[in-house]
């Protein structure tokens, strides 16, 4: 069985804090399932590239797996791998449809923007979560959370669903 969680990655993963209230849920939610469901890994969409450029040594699902004592997957390519696999940023699928933005601005952008960036970009979430799903296989028979952004808690469920595992939307934190 898999069970996502879906986060906000600015509240759960990529602030400076391990302490702030949006954190200390996700920890909370994270160890009743650990507890209640046997999980026996944590998979997160996440690289060590990530980590380096947001400047963490540890996301909070990685510091709560190795508390446990269970296996813990960062599943999320890095920018080479990316563009190996074709897969664009969404700063790059934004400025495809003329909208621009970097790490700065991105804060300013409309919700009219954001949603036209998010349609446009639906084809290559989709690849990264196909890319999810091959770096967790060898898992996949075990109980396992992933921990991925809110968005793509319904789509990832869908393929996992559609290629015929057992999933559960366990929570999503907005």
């Amino acid at each position: 069985m898999i069970y996502i969680i879906g986060i906000n990655h600015e509240k759960h993963q990529f602030g400076k804090s391990q302490n702030t209230t949006e954190v200390k849920k996700l920890r909370v939610a994270l160890e009743k399932l650990i507890r209640d469901e046997s999980i026996s890994v944590v998979a997160e969409e996440n690289s060590e590239e990530a980590l380096k450029i947001h400047e963490i040594n540890k996301t909070i699902s990685q510091v709560v797996a190795e508390e446990h004592g269970i296996s813990y997957v960062l599943a999320d390519p890095d920018s080479k791998e990316r563009k190996t696999l074709g897969i664009r940023s969404r700063q790059e699928t934004a400025l495809s449809i003329g909208i621009h933005f970097n790490e700065s601005t991105v804060g300013t952008l409309t919700k009219d923007q954001q949603n036209k960036i998010n349609i446009a970009h639906r084809n290559t979430d989709h690849k990264r979560e196909k890319e999810w799903l091959q770096r967790i296989k060898k898992y996949i028979n075990e109980p396992t959370v992933f921990i991925c952004g809110f968005g793509h808690a319904d789509t990832f469920f869908k393929l996992l669903t559609d290629n015929g595992y057992q999933v559960t939307v366990y929570c999503k934190y907005e």
